[in-house]
């Protein structure tokens, strides 16, 4: 028993739809990742000595790190072990069906990421 015409149309029409979705679609030409240089998830650690120290410190809660979540305890270890003690973890971008590296949820509560910064919500 072979298919019928109908069957064949049917069958393109639904293909044809699928591509032109996928061409629209910004995860079909994309990179998955926010660009690696992306400032936004930049960890650094700043010695007491250095200039900007202070910048730094009063802009920024406190926590020991035994009270950090795991997440935030791993991205303080590799910022740790960089050779400049600067860091950025690959996040994916949000419209990615699946993600190899930390979606925007996973990252850690304890760091504040982006420009939208409101430092009277935060304790010191």
């Amino acid at each position: 028993m072979s298919p019928s015409n109908r069957t064949f149309q049917v069958a393109g029409i639904a293909v044809a739809v699928l591509l032109l979705w996928l061409a629209s679609y910004p995860g079909t030409v994309a990179s998955p990742y926010v660009a690696e240089d992306s400032y936004r998830y930049h960890h650094q650690i700043v010695p007491d000595t250095a200039a900007e120290y202070n910048e730094t410190v009063e802009q920024a809660p406190t926590y020991r790190y035994s009270e950090l979540s795991p997440t935030a305890q791993t991205f303080v270890d590799r910022t740790r072990a960089a050779p400049d003690n600067e860091y950025t973890p690959v996040v994916c971008q949000g419209f990615v069906l699946t993600c190899d590296a930390y979606t925007q949820d996973e990252l850690s509560e304890e760091f504040t990421y982006g420009e939208e910064r409101d430092l009277r919500e935060q304790p010191l």
